[in-house]
């Protein structure tokens, strides 16, 4: 399964807040899922070497960086500034993963991916069901066909 996972690491850079994510993250690739992390709250991160809400993300994406890397998940990880830059994976590769994505799960978010990705997963979702509810009818003709069959062999 494909998830993307979002939450506020480069926000709040602080071990408690990180962990919150690396544990849903850790333990959903170590069930087989395929797992991406997008940050995309459009604030502004805290930078606790400038002790203070910072328009350069380079701090946060760093840490989110830093923080990702030792388990395998450094190539796994976009952060969207509140400017709509992408850092990490590039707009386009977050695009394309959220279309394909099974599922959407969240610490906290409210920014552009979000809407996206639901927009994508719910567009696929629809098509699937749609898709679906083609095949019922032609599985309902075969039912009352064999119902007929066998009502007539009495």
């Amino acid at each position: 399964m494909k998830i993307v996972f979002a939450g506020i690491i480069a926000r709040y850079p602080f071990g408690g807040v990180t962990w919150c994510s690396l544990m849903y993250l850790l333990g959903l690739r170590a069930l087989g899922h395929d797992v991406l992390y997008i940050e995309d709250t459009g604030e502004c991160i805290y930078d606790p070497e400038q002790n203070t809400r910072s328009l350069d993300p380079s701090y946060g994406t760093r840490y989110i960086h830093s923080a990702l890397e030792p388990f395998g998940l450094g190539n796994c990880w976009s952060f969207v500034n509140y400017d709509g830059s992408h850092h990490g994976l590039h707009a386009e590769a977050v695009r394309a993963y959220c279309a394909e994505a099974d599922l959407f799960s969240k610490l906290l978010l409210c920014g552009r991916t979000e809407q996206e990705a639901q927009r994508s997963f719910i567009q696929r979702k629809a098509r699937d069901q749609l898709r679906e509810s083609f095949r019922k009818p032609s599985l309902c003709r075969a039912e009352r066909r064999a119902g007929a069959d066998s009502n007539n062999s009495d």
